[in-house]
Formats: C-alpha cells, structure tokens, sequence
C-alpha cells in the first residue's frame, strides 16, 4: 500500500473513529463535487491513508450525463477555489498548481463534450 494525501471517495473504506473526530464538509458549493477528496487530505494531517493498487472493487457508476454541462462544470471549479483556499497554503507555487488543476478540469470538460457530438 502507498501512504497518499487524498483519495477518491468512491471505493474507500473508513476506520469507525476517523468518523468521531472528522465530518464531510457541507459548506461545500453546488452538489458537494470533490467532498471525498476534502475529506481525506485533512484525514491524512492525523491518520494514514492507504491506496492498494491492486485492490479490486465493483465501483457502479451513475451515467456520466449528470457530469455534462456547464452547470456541473461551475460547481466544480467552485468546490476547488472553497477547498484551496480552505485547505492550501497561499503561496505562488501552491496558487500555480491550482490554476493547473483548473485548467484540466476545464480541457477534460471540453474533451468529453466533444467526444459526445
């Protein structure tokens, strides 16, 4: 297993006490996107987080349509800009991978959208 800061929450499983000291965060914009990720890197300033690449799970998914417009889109980068400021240091290097991450969250919106025409 590899020590991690975030993981999806998706295919995760919790210890009963991380649940007594830590709760997902509902301030969170839109729908909550990337409550999971929130949630575990502030997980990981105190526990240990395990990724088991060779787990294997059954992950059912709901259709991605949910994940296709721009109103999606926009909570999105919202839930990001609240989790960088919440959770990230205000310097140049850590503001740059953010405007990184933003910028991939918007190619990989436009890449699936174009895929579907």
């Amino acid at each position: 297993a590899l020590d991690v800061e975030f993981l999806p929450g998706g295919t995760t499983a919790w210890r009963r006490e991380i649940f007594r000291e830590f709760r997902f965060d509902d301030g969170l914009p839109g729908l909550g996107v990337n409550e999971d990720v929130d949630f575990s890197y502030r997980v990981s300033r105190k526990w240990r987080n395990a990724y088991a690449p060779k787990a294997r799970v059954t992950h059912l998914r709901p259709s991605l349509e949910r994940e296709a417009g721009l109103g999606y889109l926009r909570q999105e980068l919202a839930s990001a800009w609240y989790l960088y400021r919440k959770n990230q240091p205000k310097d140049p290097l850590h503001f740059s991978a953010f405007l990184w991450h933003q910028i991939g969250v918007v190619v990989r919106f436009l890449f699936r959208r174009f895929l579907r025409r």
